[in-house]
């Protein structure tokens, strides 16, 4: 049963991770601008991420799958972070220098994108006044 669970918390945590990632990139390039339902659940989902990185110093879903792990079988229970455990070749570097830089990226896209929007709207609208002679 606890088995069972850990595995359903552990492909949660993977969905997570692919959202994240997905978005992030999609708030980088500037293509979630324009769907504001998705980029305001991405922004949601990023703030619960890092919230849970800052209060408990790993992801909550690696606790909660840990905790039904040990319940499990004390053996059982891995001692790497989830991406460390679930992606082996991934050179830990990555985790610890490429994955903040990424999301302060992504963090930083959303001012960006809204001021040159409203650049290209304030060109767009000088275009079109007429010129006073």
């Amino acid at each position: 049963m606890f088995l069972w669970l850990a595995n359903m918390v552990a492909l949660l945590h993977g969905a997570v991770v692919v959202c994240v990632l997905l978005g992030t990139a999609a708030a980088i390039v500037g293509m979630l601008r324009r769907h504001p339902r998705r980029e305001k659940l991405y922004y949601l989902l990023l703030a619960c991420v890092l919230t849970s990185q800052f209060v408990r110093g790993e992801c909550i879903l690696t606790v909660l799958e840990k905790t039904l792990l040990r319940a499990h079988n004390s053996s059982a229970v891995y001692h790497n972070s989830f991406l460390l455990q679930y992606l082996p070749w991934l050179p830990p570097w990555t985790i610890n220098f490429l994955g903040p830089v990424v999301l302060l990226l992504s963090l930083l896209a959303y001012p960006y994108w809204r001021m040159r929007d409203r650049l290209c709207l304030a060109d767009k609208l000088a275009l079109t006044q007429p010129v006073p002679l």
